[in-house]
């Protein structure tokens, strides 16, 4: 069974599009959409386990330029 989160995204001033058009070539990210409202992206993550979504968070989601803060919502 798979581990499915939406993950809220913070980023610096006039970086969403930027962030939002890279989160899209990272495979576990199945949707990734600019939004009005204390978050500026929110992405969709699926992985295999826990393990694989809190790599793709830390290592991919904060290794991009532009993202300052992550909020992690685990689907339950």
């Amino acid at each position: 069974m798979s581990v499915k989160a939406y993950v809220l995204i913070e980023t610096s001033r006039g970086k969403h599009k930027d962030v939002e058009n890279l989160l899209r070539g990272v495979p576990q990210v199945k949707a990734a959409h600019c939004v009005i409202g204390p978050y500026d992206v929110i992405a969709f993550v699926e992985g295999q386990d826990l393990p694989e979504v809190e790599s793709v968070v830390v290592d991919q989601v904060h290794s991009i330029e532009g993202v300052v803060r992550t909020t992690t919502c685990l689907v339950v």
